[in-house]
């Protein structure tokens, strides 16, 4: 008997079916409109992730980006302050969360998905009028 990986472990590689070539085109736009500092690379990932992003109060602001490689795969994502008030949640297979910190400090980032497929997860520090533009409070 032959163990096979999942189906789903094939497309780790393959920009479109991990998400990787849209959140590419996110970080692009987000150059383009003046962001300039990558606060996290790209990177394919499957499964619940939990990251910690340090965010700090003023001029800039940062700018999460979340991208599956289908429309089935829908990420729940919850952004919690440093004293651990719920802060913002989103549901999409492809968004961006732009948030500026009213304190400094590290602050929770969850990412649950919907299956097992990969999924890229991003972001950039953008100026404040920048990441107002794109939903920051």
């Amino acid at each position: 008997m032959v163990d096979c990986p999942p189906a789903w472990e094939r497309h780790g590689d393959d920009p479109a079916e991990s998400g990787l070539a849209r959140a590419q085109e996110r970080l692009k736009a987000l150059t383009l409109a003046g962001c300039r500092r990558v606060i996290m690379p790209p990177k394919p990932v499957t499964g619940p992730q939990t990251l910690t992003a340090s965010m700090h109060t003023g001029a800039f602001c940062s700018v999460l980006v979340m991208s599956a490689g289908s429309d089935e795969n829908i990420l729940e994502m919850t952004l919690k302050s440093p004293m651990g008030q719920t802060v913002a949640t989103r549901k999409a297979s492809d968004m961006e969360l732009a948030h500026c910190a009213e304190v400094t400090g590290d602050h929770a980032v969850t990412v649950t998905p919907t299956n097992g497929d990969y999924f890229t997860l991003a972001g950039m520090e953008c100026p404040r009028a920048v990441a107002r533009k794109r939903g920051a409070k």
